[in-house]
């Protein structure tokens, strides 16, 4: 059973980082664009700094997914001391 359920932990956490690893460098390439564009004003302007900080936002929490990764990887790989106890 828990040698199934590693496998399980181990797949997520292989289908999260491919995921990460590929809408990361999207977003960076999407946030480096906003911010060379040049600096409307009035209601543009409003509309791509929310249109950035919402890119950022979802970059933010590709990074959570990154480290839910790094997570499940360990206790993926504590899983024979647990076996033991």
């Amino acid at each position: 059973m828990l040698k199934q359920l590693g496998q399980e932990i181990e797949d997520e956490a292989e289908l999260i980082e491919r995921f990460v690893r590929s809408y990361r460098r999207k977003f960076a390439a999407a946030i480096e664009q906003l911010n060379r564009l040049p600096q409307p004003a009035g209601a543009l302007q409003t509309e791509l700094e929310c249109l950035r900080l919402c890119v950022e936002a979802v970059d933010m929490v590709l990074v959570n997914q990154e480290r839910l990764v790094g997570a499940l990887r360990k206790l993926t790989a504590d899983r024979p001391a647990l076996q033991a106890a």
